[in-house]
């Protein structure tokens, strides 16, 4: 067959199977025309009309390519057409899109299906698990793709209002839980939705393609163009950085993640991570037939009960091995195997595309999937793979024919890889980024800009820069607010949420301003932590280097710094100055230096905007004096006490003086100086501002703590936090504690403290360490590996002499130290637990290790204990040795005696959880974080470790009754005592003298029941 006759076959084969489909009013596709009674398929799935159109927009090229304009024009016709339809259904639901903007909530998403022939909605908001970021995210990727391309399917200004809503709609995906792409969320089909990873990774993909895009097709229109927040871009890699190779809590595997590691999203940029991911994904899910969605997937099996939509988690069990097989990831496979150059696993997909197409009217279809018949099963499951199976009735499923047409396409190269992606997301995938900072340096004044001199900092003053100028991150904030507002839609702009590290990087043109933003580090009013410049040195130098390591783009980023008078008079401020000027001769990295203001602007990503307010003032500095705190004599009542807070006093006269001044004043009074007049609330910083020069910390924690000043970046911290996964406790008491496992806002957060503690201090230092912990989490993360919670009041108890004790003694004792000393002691909490405890594991799971024992000759095993049960770490080996264990014995309990809270049914675990999900893993902590006190959580942990190297050592022991591992402590306890007459506290033994007591005492209650 010649080429012409091979691209008239495969445009003919469109036509026939995709295009006849299209409805000629609202140029919606259906998924299929089968209704069985797994569903009515005659409806239009946003997912669904976006990969049918791909085939349409992919055989348009190819004609054009070839000199067929009519046969490209009718395609490309049908192409807008379907993805304004799209855009008119979506458009329809605004206030939807408004809504959600804000609440993140499933019941005001947009619809993930609507009516073919009139493109309304078909079910109603609750009836449906609508939230589904991947679909928007994938209409938003090939809509940038298409119009990148040469298609105009924007047409007019609302209509890039709304898109540009869109691009805030799915910016959180990095922390929204949704239905995912197989639209029910957990796996069990309980409709609670998880955070997916292909839902991440198809939203980074949107976000980046859609970045500074003009809709209007290349005009030169800038209003026409729509703005990404590349913080959310870098949000979402870094989530699929702590997800991969899972997609998500209940999946520990997916063949959805095939969309986003290749075509059409390339959203991974590491090599060994999307390696991992494929073959994570072939070695679990592929079969003969497609690949299977995801393991004990009972969807459309034989034994599914269709009566229902969820499943029992006793009977997931029942799928294993007989999973239904979907040719649709054979698609996936053979394109991205095209687009590595891969021409021997492609060939290697298209043969067994070949082989499962079903003949039918002349063409080869592609079925939805393929099942086992009921009379197979037993056999399958006995031995998998060993069984035919049969497409089910809904052929073809067009999502697969579309993707194989275009597959076939690349193939014959009719088209290119790049006509497939003219946003370039592959070469960002595939590209070696060694992306550069440019260190800008602002001087508040000469005075200023001439002690940075002295100290070998290179610095401008303001004026100097003209005609650029400088705004702040926060004015950013409202610059955005207004991008996208649309009053007739409903449309405001993007939420008044922070802009970080990579937002405050560029530079921008605002109406035809040219402007520096400072760092969003500078807009921290707050935080009193800034006030300790030795700190401000790690905040920064931890920026910067940040920035440094998620800077994406091809230019620089341009980072901003204004150092004022208040900066140089802080305790520690050299410390800060010397970094400064070491990053600018690049003695720290050679990717960091000193740039110009001018250069710096020309160099960097410029982000041009039009905002729409009558006008945009750039920053303007305070003009306050160097001696900003001459205020004369104070005036008014309980001067004595005001004299001794703006003194040179102890910090106990202070303190003192501070509780007679509260009885004074209350929080609306105007303090009278000669010179001036302060707020209570003004005053009150200014004392803390001088007892941060004095090193009086605990003064200046109380002052925050009356100010009641919430620090703007706890919502950041906790996002932070969650985007590795891990979930945060506050509370000293057991029975009330608080657990935040989702985004809440500084207010929440601040709430969510107060109810958790009523002291002041305390407040303000649950507020410190959540801080610290975001920040460590960022340029740290492999520092908390296996981490799945944190507990803020045991980083506040962990340091002190008695952990076991929780006073307000050790609250002052804390409070008292600076805020860089309270960071680096969280600091060295973490980086110990990641540096020693992997390998104290390794000691109490390998006791032939003479070596490693040797290492730890002089641990106080106390104390290890304490800090083991302090933050439990559960790495993925450790899991799936556990879960090996759990078919040994039918319960394990987590305590002393057995009941429901603290009982793990081993084989509802084995029936509904695989071992490597994180489903089990949270279940394996929450049975943990039930025990107390910490110390006892840490032998339980030994215990079970012991427990599982028995098994592993004995494959038939078995063990008739559950294992109750307090009582097994116990029993090592007596045998212990027995054996040794020495007073020495068992738990003072080391991990391998433990395991030998706990071994023998558990092998004594499975002598009964051993078989050979």
């Amino acid at each position: 067959m010649s080429r012409s006759e091979i691209l008239n076959n495969i445009y003919q084969q469109v036509s026939d199977l995709i295009l006849a489909r299209q409805h000629p009013v609202t140029g919606l596709f259906p998924a299929s025309s089968s209704i069985n009674n797994h569903g009515d398929y005659t409806d239009a799935w946003v997912r669904d009309n976006v990969y049918t159109i791909m085939a349409v927009w992919a055989s348009a090229i190819a004609m054009k390519k070839a000199g067929r304009a009519v046969e490209a024009d009718r395609l490309e016709q049908s192409s807008i057409k379907m993805m304004r339809g799209l855009l008119q259904s979506m458009m329809r639901q605004a206030n939807k899109v408004e809504s959600f903007k804000h609440s993140h909530s499933p019941s005001q998403s947009l619809h993930a299906k609507y009516n073919t022939i009139t493109g309304l909605e078909v079910v109603a908001d609750d009836a449906w698990g609508h939230l589904q970021i991947d679909a928007t995210s994938l209409y938003l990727l090939m809509l940038a793709q298409m119009t990148k391309g040469g298609l105009r399917i924007i047409a007019t200004q609302g209509e890039v209002d709304f898109i540009q809503n869109l691009i805030y709609y799915i910016s959180y995906a990095h922390s929204i839980k949704d239905f995912g792409i197989w639209e029910r969320g957990n796996k069990i089909n309980n409709g609670k939705p998880e955070v997916n990873a292909s839902s991440v990774g198809m939203a980074k993909a949107a976000l980046q393609a859609l970045d500074r895009l003009n809709l209007f097709c290349q005009q030169d229109a800038a209003n026409a163009c729509v703005h990404s927040i590349p913080d959310s871009i870098a949000r979402c890699r870094s989530t699929l950085r702590a997800l991969l190779p899972k997609e998500s809590r209940s999946k520990e595997v997916d063949s959805a993640l095939l969309s986003i590691i290749g075509f059409p999203a390339f959203a991974v940029s590491d090599p060994s991570l999307i390696d991992k991911t494929e073959k994570e994904i072939c070695s679990k899910l592929e079969g003969e037939y497609g690949f299977k969605r995801f393991l004990l997937d009972g969807h459309q099996t034989e034994i599914e009960d269709t009566s229902r939509m969820h499943y029992q988690h006793s009977e997931l069990i029942n799928f294993a091995n007989i999973e239904s097989e979907w040719p649709l990831f054979y698609c996936y496979m053979y394109i991205n195997s095209l687009f590595q150059g891969d021409s021997a696993k492609a060939k290697k997909y298209r043969q067994k595309l070949d082989k499962v197409a079903i003949k039918k009217h002349g063409y080869s279809m592609l079925p939805e999937l393929y099942y086992v018949e009921k009379k197979f099963i037993e056999s399958e499951k006995c031995q998998p793979g060993s069984q035919p199976r049969v497409a089910n009735d809904n052929l073809p499923l067009i999502w697969a024919q579309s993707l194989f047409y275009v597959g076939q396409l690349l193939e014959e190269g009719f088209i290119e890889c790049q006509d497939l992606d003219p946003v370039n997301l592959r070469q960002s995938q595939t590209r070696d980024a060694k992306p550069s900072v440019a260190l800008v340096i602002l001087a508040q004044d000469e005075q200023v800009k001439k002690l940075l001199a002295n100290a070998g900092v290179i610095s401008e003053t303001i004026a100097e820069i003209a005609p650029l100028k400088v705004c702040s991150a926060s004015q950013l904030i409202s610059v955005y607010a207004d991008v996208g507002s649309n009053e007739q839609l409903g449309l405001t702009g993007r939420p008044k949420r922070r802009l970080h590290s990579l937002a405050s990087s560029h530079p921008y043109n605002i109406n035809g301003q040219k402007l520096l933003c400072l760092s969003w580090l500078q807009d921290q009013a707050g935080d009193y932590s800034r006030l300790d410049g030795r700190l401000l040195c790690e905040i920064i130098h931890s920026e910067i280097t940040y920035i440094k390591d998620h800077w994406f783009y091809a230019e620089p980023a341009v980072v901003t710094l204004l150092i004022d008078h208040r900066i140089c008079q802080l305790s520690g401020s050299e410390q800060l100055i010397k970094m400064i000027k070491d990053f600018q001769h690049r003695n720290i990295s050679e990717k960091i230096s000193h740039a110009t203001s001018d250069l710096a602007f020309v160099a960097g990503r410029i982000t041009h905007i039009t905002h729409n307010a009558k006008s945009f003032n750039p920053l303007q500095l305070n003009k306050r004096a160097a001696q900003l705190n001459r205020y004369g004599r104070f005036t008014g009542a309980a001067s004595e006490h005001v004299h001794c807070l703006l003194s040179q006093a102890s910090v106990g006269d202070k303190l003192h003086a501070l509780e007679q001044f509260r009885i004074h004043y209350d929080d609306c009074a105007q303090l009278q100086f000669e010179h001036t007049q302060l707020s209570y609330k003004r005053f009150l910083l200014l004392v803390a501002e001088r007892a941060s020069i004095a090193q009086q910390w605990l003064l200046v924690r109380k002052c925050y703590a009356i100010v009641a000043i919430t620090s703007e970046d706890l919502h950041s911290a906790v996002a932070e936090i969650l985007l590795c996964r891990i979930s945060i406790v506050i509370g000293q008491d057991e029975q009330q504690q608080i657990l935040i496992n989702k985004l809440v806002s500084n207010d929440q957060v601040h709430q969510l403290i107060e109810q958790a503690s009523t002291d002041e201090i305390e407040q303000v230092l649950l507020q410190e360490v959540l801080l610290a912990v975001g920040l460590l989490v960022r340029n740290h993360r492999n520092y908390f590996e296996g981490v799945k919670t944190i507990h803020l009041h045991h980083l506040i108890l962990w340091g002190n002499n008695e952990p076991h004790k929780f006073d307000g003694q050790i609250i002052v004792e804390q409070a008292m130290r600076s805020p860089n000393e309270l960071y680096q002691q969280i600091k060295a909490i973490f980086k110990a637990q990641y540096q020693l405890m992997d390998k104290d594991c390794k000691i109490a799971l390998n006791h032939s290790s003479f070596q490693a024992q040797q290492n730890f000759m002089t641990t106080n095993w106390e104390n290890w204990r304490l800090q083991r049960g302090l933050m439990i770490r559960l790495d993925e080996p450790f899991m799936v040795t556990i879960w090996q264990s759990l078919r040994h014995f039918p319960a394990l309990v987590f305590g002393d005696r057995a009941n429901a809270i603290n009982t793990l049914d081993c084989n509802q675990v084995l029936q509904s959880m695989t071992p490597q999900e994180e489903s089990f893993r949270l279940l394996l902590e929450s049975l943990l974080s039930n025990l107390y006190p910490a110390s006892y959580k840490g032998l339980i942990i030994e215990c079970l470790e012991a427990l599982c190297l028995l098994c592993q050592a004995q494959p038939n022991v078995r063990f008739a009754e559950p294992v109750i591992l307090g009582q097994v402590i116990e029993q090592a306890q007596q045998d212990y005592q027995q054996q040794n007459k020495r007073k020495e506290d068992f738990s003072a033994l080391s991990s391998n003298q433990i395991a030998g007591f706990l071994t023998a005492a558990l092998m004594q209650q499975s002598v009964d029941s051993i078989t050979s």
